[in-house]
């Protein structure tokens, strides 16, 4: 058995967990530019920074006095810079220790506020809303968010390897599968969900993490009924950086969707004013089961 199973709508956040409160996102660079990408990629914790609620107006103080020292000196690695830095982080939550590495993505829940900005958020959520509005469906990698909203007609389920993720979850009516996808080797599979049950398998900025993705994607092609469709909204820039196993590029998502059986795999930007030659830009890749 590879997962276990939440099911008890009774799960209460727990309190170290309760009184995390994030502080928007430190952007000391232009983002989409090269600096921004290197930048994200080195210091993951400051685009998704969590203190306690006590500390939270010193946090702001503090990350203003980080953008004052950098708009001064113009270098990140200035010593007056470093210094606001430290000042910064000192205030994340001791309790989950990143050194071990079966913690990391339970440290990851803990430190991650909102992973996409608002708009592209709300970008997100309207795909997949109007292409799963009803029907049973899994959101799978999910983390501690939900880009599918509730509909009178549908039904879903959240799978995700980090149970302090599934704890935060925003809907704890609904069932929530713990299941470390690494385990998938070709031989296996996710026992608790059944062959062709699923109308739909929406992921969102989780491609680049599972350590065999081409295995991932054919037990999405198992549980999909037929007509079923798999959709994976991503990006080339996000990415928890010491996690990150491949690149997040739209045709390497699509060749691979193709090798695990999908069929009429398209690619398009989520932002129809983008375009996908622009590095930053967020791109939905979907594939149909044919069975």
């Amino acid at each position: 058995m590879i997962y276990r199973q939440i099911i008890d709508t009774r799960f209460r956040t727990p309190e170290y967990i309760r009184r995390l409160v994030p502080i928007p996102p430190l952007t000391l660079y232009e983002p989409g530019t090269l600096e921004h990408f290197e930048w994200e990629l080195s210091h993951p914790e400051l685009f998704n920074l969590s203190v306690h609620k006590d500390d939270l107006s010193t946090a702001r103080r503090l990350a203003l006095e980080l953008h004052q020292q950098f708009d001064l000196h113009k270098d990140f690695h200035h010593s007056d810079v470093q210094k606001a830095l430290s000042n910064l982080l000192a205030l994340r939550l001791p309790e989950i220790s990143p050194h071990r590495a079966d913690q990391r993505w339970e440290y990851g829940a803990t430190i991650m506020a909102e992973y996409l900005s608002p708009h592209d958020s709300g970008l997100v959520r309207n795909i997949f809303g109007t292409r799963y509005s009803t029907g049973n469906i899994l959101e799978a990698m999910s983390g501690h968010q939900s880009y599918v909203l509730p509909a009178p007609n549908l039904h879903v389920t959240a799978l995700d390897g980090c149970e302090a993720s599934l704890l935060r979850y925003p809907y704890p009516a609904r069932c929530r599968i713990c299941c470390d996808l690494d385990q998938l080797d070709g031989t296996n599979k996710i026992d608790s969900l059944v062959d062709d049950t699923f109308d739909g398998v929406v992921v969102c900025c989780g491609y680049k993490y599972p350590k065999h993705i081409l295995h991932v994607l054919k037990e999405f092609h198992r549980i999909l009924k037929p007509g079923g469709s798999v959709s994976f909204i991503e990006s080339r820039v996000h990415g928890f950086g010491e996690l990150v196993r491949r690149e997040g590029d739209p045709l390497y998502i699509k060749v691979d969707l193709e090798d695990a059986g999908f069929r009429e795999v398209v690619v398009h930007p989520v932002d129809s004013r983008e375009s996908l030659d622009n590095h930053s830009t967020l791109f939905h890749v979907q594939g149909i089961v044919a069975k």
